[in-house]
């Protein structure tokens, strides 16, 4: 599973995506995203963020070789959201139809967990 981040500065596109490389379908049980270290529930929760389209993630399950574009921004503001883009992180944990677990982060580290457990009020609930 990998979250990356699409940016095009000649029509001021922003978008991240999650894509799952793995030979079978991920199961995405949490979303987690923070803003300047605080969790958000929502993408509205940070200002600057406006004129975007999403897709909802938490709880779906994503087949092998597929990806999902969780947030997509378009217009004038591209330089603003490209600069926020620094202070926000994203994890998420997601498993396998065997039960076998991993947390990944959008800087590109994944590990083994046992199961996917969080605190209630760091769910990103889109």
């Amino acid at each position: 599973m990998q979250i990356a981040r699409s940016f095009d500065d000649g029509i001021q596109t922003f978008s991240y995506i999650v894509s799952n490389q793995g030979t079978g379908p991920a199961l995405i049980k949490y979303v987690k995203v923070s803003s300047d270290s605080t969790y958000i529930k929502r993408w509205a929760d940070i200002p600057e963020f406006r004129h975007f389209s999403q897709t909802h993630i938490n709880g779906i399950t994503l087949p092998a070789e597929h990806s999902v574009t969780p947030f997509e921004y378009k217009g004038d503001q591209f330089p603003v959201v490209m600069k926020l883009d620094e202070d926000i992180a994203i994890e998420l944990c997601y498993c396998s139809i065997y039960d076998e677990c991993w947390v990944t982060n959008k800087s590109g580290t994944t590990r083994s967990v046992e199961e996917c457990s969080m605190e209630q009020e760091q769910a990103f609930l889109q």
